[in-house]
């Protein structure tokens, strides 16, 4: 039997700090995950954006290494907590950004530089893109590229589970005898930091901290309000 942890967007080290401690204490309380997916965003890489962009943020090389360290204390707490868990970490659009930076500004030294080491960790098996995706038994693991809930269900035609937009939902589709659904995990990255900052209306963003579980009773977002937990 599959207990599958989904965590979002964390966009490192642009993370909502008090987030992640309600969502370490909130998996405390549940039984244990036989997987673990990342659905990629690991990183924000904020000063490689090809958009207008603050210049009072950390330069490309410490905002790397500040990230490179949240996210590895991230697999290291997961996998002491749950040491059988098989791990995974997706690729995310903004995980991207330093490839195409690279290929745009320096394609003859793209071959000969390692970029693919950041998303290396011990014990965790780690896609290669953005366009790869993760099955496991019945479940389509993606980053996402649509916005509109329900899109990526409808075109994979199978339960999928998914970030990219940080809204947090669950979508149910019945296709004759049998049901699909598909569940966006959100995003763990802290709504009031300048990379973050770019809805319509910041006060009523509907970005939305949380992660979300697929387990014997199907999937479920849970929500992360100030580091409290508000399941549906």
């Amino acid at each position: 039997m599959l207990n599958i942890l989904i965590i979002g967007d964390t966009h490192f080290p642009y993370h909502c700090k008090k987030s992640f401690r309600g969502f370490f204490r909130a998996i405390k309380k549940l039984p244990e995950f036989t997987h673990i997916v990342q659905v990629g965003d690991l990183y924000d890489f904020y000063n490689l954006s090809r958009y207008p962009r603050s210049l009072n943020i950390d330069k490309p090389a410490e905002e790397i290494r500040k990230a490179r360290v949240c996210a590895q204390e991230m697999w290291d707490k997961l996998q002491d907590l749950y040491p059988k868990a098989k791990c995974y970490q997706l690729i995310g659009n903004h995980d991207e950004r330093l490839k195409k930076q690279v290929m745009a500004k320096l394609p003859e030294l793209y071959e000969t530089i390692d970029m693919a080491h950041l998303w290396e960790f011990d014990g965790v098996a780690t896609q290669s893109s953005q366009a790869d995706e993760l099955i496991l038994k019945d479940i389509v693991f993606i980053h996402g590229h649509y916005s509109r809930p329900g899109t990526h269900m409808n075109y994979n035609m199978k339960n999928t589970a998914f970030g990219h937009t940080h809204k947090g939902s669950c979508v149910f589709r019945r296709i004759k005898d049998s049901v699909i659904w598909e569940i966006n995990a959100a995003t763990m990255a802290d709504l009031s930091s300048v990379p973050l900052s770019y809805t319509a209306q910041r006060k009523f963003s509907n970005f939305m901290n949380g992660f979300a579980i697929v387990d014997e009773f199907g999937p479920r977002f849970i929500s992360l309000v100030e580091g409290k937990t508000w399941m549906t």
